[in-house]
């Protein structure tokens, strides 16, 4: 990311570049799999694009909570259990406040990982719809 680190630097706290690469890479990806198609638009290209990149961040999202879940079995003192922990606070909290503990035992993850799996399957839907 460092090439484009120098066209696009980070500001307002965010790493711009890295998000500018990742919705490259997507639109690569998606490029790549319309190449075999006789006819596609770009608004298929981004819309397509747009699609992949929304579900590579819930797969990431769930890949985190996952392991979240995991270290919590495992060993919650981890070295990177605090790291997983602090990405996921801010999805899991407003369920925290929603869904209280059962037994010792927080089911938020759970919840989580069920909302995240539904907003996957809109999504598709949505796109699906548009086609």
């Amino acid at each position: 990311m460092l090439p484009l680190r120098r066209i696009l630097p980070g500001f307002g706290g965010y790493d711009w570049a890295s998000l500018l690469g990742a919705i490259l890479v997507a639109v690569l990806s998606v490029a790549a799999s319309l190449s075999m198609a006789a006819n596609f638009s770009t608004q298929l290209l981004l819309l397509l694009s747009a699609h992949q990149l929304l579900s590579w961040i819930i797969y990431g999202f769930m890949g985190l909570l996952l392991l979240e879940a995991i270290f919590s079995w495992v060993n919650p003192y981890a070295p990177l259990a605090p790291f997983v922990r602090a990405l996921n606070e801010p999805f899991l909290r407003p369920l925290r406040h929603i869904i209280p503990p059962i037994g010792g035992i927080d089911l938020s993850v759970l919840a989580a990982l069920i909302l995240l799996r539904i907003s996957l399957q809109l999504a598709g839907a949505a796109v699906a719809s548009l086609l």
